[in-house]
């Protein structure tokens, strides 16, 4: 009898002691799952918009993705390496074309990486600082700055009287 009820007893255990076993596991993993999906996504929403300047523009989107247009300065032709301008129905088409994905910020700079490039810069790491009258740095490989302006940064500098006029055309906030 006390062998019947042994030989009963052992799945009983043997399925306890998984329990005991795997709901610690499961619970950890249920856990950190959560802690890391709620933190794999940066609020980015103070970067968000249409960056401008002479020639160039970046579209950055809440979700940290943006895209970066800006002119080669080079057409297109025979024994013409890209990036290069072309023109289609007499309109530039700009040459350089960036894909990046901005993962986190501090403070008031976003921090991420180059995609794709028609440029030959996939890969390489990208800033994107905000400064002053609505303005922001954006920097390529730690090397490389290019300064971008908002959609408020022509009211911002109402003491100038054309948007392409100095000092503003220094500082690089022309329309494109």
């Amino acid at each position: 009898m006390k062998r019947l009820l042994a030989s009963k007893a052992r799945p009983l255990w043997a399925l306890l002691a998984l329990v005991v076993v795997l709901l610690p596991l499961v619970v950890f993993l249920v856990k950190h799952d959560q802690s890391v999906s709620s933190t794999s996504v940066p609020d980015l929403s103070a970067f968000a918009g249409r960056w401008i300047a002479h020639g160039q523009y970046l579209d950055f989107s809440s979700n940290g993705r943006a895209k970066y247009i800006a002119r080669a300065y080079q057409w297109c032709g025979p024994g013409v390496p890209p990036p290069c301008d072309t023109i289609q129905n007499s309109t530039i088409i700009s040459g350089i074309t960036e894909d990046m994905l901005f993962t986190h910020a501090a403070s008031k700079t976003a921090y991420g990486t180059i995609t794709a490039s028609s440029a030959g810069n996939t890969g390489r790491s990208v800033s994107f600082a905000l400064d002053a009258n609505d303005t922001v740095i954006l920097t390529e490989g730690g090397h490389s700055a290019v300064l971008l302006c908002g959609p408020k940064a022509l009211a911002l500098a109402s003491h100038v009287s054309s948007p392409c006029s100095s000092p503003f055309l220094n500082l690089g906030c022309c329309r494109i």
